[in-house]
C-alpha cells in the first residue's frame, strides 16, 4: 500500500481543494481539522459580535430610559409622552402615530394636499356674480 506523504501547505487548507480522494488519510485529517478551527473561529466571531450589539442596544435603551424618567410631566406632555409610556418607549420601540401628511409623504402621495378640511367643503357655494373680472389674456 502506498501512501502520498506530500507536506500539507496552508493554501492546500483552504476550501478550493477539488481533488480530496488525491490526498493521503493524515493530510486529509489535517486539511479538515484546519477547516474545522476556521469554522468554529467564525462562529465565536459573529457570536461575539451578536453579543456585544446586544449589549450596547442595553445601554442605548437604559440611557432613553434614564433621560425620559428625568424629564419633568410637562416637558414629556408637549412631547406627547405619558409617564407610563417612557418604558415602552425605552425597550420595546413604541413610536407614535403618524400624522396624515407624514403618512402621505411615506406613500408618496399627493392625496393630502387633495383633502379639504370639512369646513371648507361645507361652505355653501354662491351662484352670484363676483365682482372680478378675468385677466385680459
Amino acid at each position: 500500500m502506498t501512501t502520498q506523504n506530500a507536506p500539507v501547505t496552508q493554501a492546500s487548507a483552504s476550501p478550493e481543494i477539488k481533488e480530496w480522494r488525491h490526498l493521503d488519510p493524515v493530510s486529509a485529517m489535517i486539511v479538515a481539522r484546519q477547516l474545522r478551527n476556521e469554522m468554529i473561529a467564525r462562529f465565536l466571531r459573529d457570536v461575539g459580535k451578536s453579543v456585544a450589539s446586544a449589549i450596547a442596544k442595553r445601554f442605548r435603551n437604559r440611557a432613553v430610559y434614564q433621560e425620559l424618567s428625568d424629564l419633568p410631566d410637562h416637558l414629556l406632555n408637549d412631547i406627547g409622552v405619558r409617564r407610563d409610556q417612557v418604558s415602552a418607549i425605552a425597550y420595546s420601540g413604541l413610536k407614535r402615530q403618524a400624522t396624515d401628511l407624514e403618512a402621505a409623504v411615506d406613500r408618496r402621495s399627493l392625496r393630502f394636499f387633495e383633502h379639504k378640511p370639512a369646513a371648507v367643503a361645507a361652505a355653501p357655494q354662491d351662484n352670484a356674480p363676483s365682482n372680478h373680472k378675468p385677466l385680459a389674456a
